[in-house]
């Protein structure tokens, strides 16, 4: 189980968007026997998505109300097999 905790932050350097604090949580599970290894995890368990830079307004075809900046990957869910030589 891995938790990370991020607290209030502002979006950009004039301080007028916020985005609140969130809790993003992942599990996983595995096994390992001789070369083999098996693994099943869940990444941001709770699919909380936040912007994680700087946000900008829309320069190209003037302000548009929205704020653009990069965001967090979503839930990802996988499974993994290894075999070591």
């Amino acid at each position: 189980m891995e938790s990370q905790f991020t607290g209030s932050s502002a979006l950009d350097e004039r301080n007028r968007a916020f985005q609140p604090a969130v809790a993003v949580l992942g599990v996983q599970l595995g096994y390992e026997r001789g070369p083999w290894s098996t693994r099943v995890f869940v990444q941001n368990l709770t699919d909380k998505r936040r912007i994680n830079g700087l946000i900008f307004d829309n320069l190209a075809f003037g302000r548009d109300g929205y704020y653009y900046g990069p965001v967090d990957s979503p839930r990802i869910v996988g499974a993994e097999v290894g075999y070591r030589f």
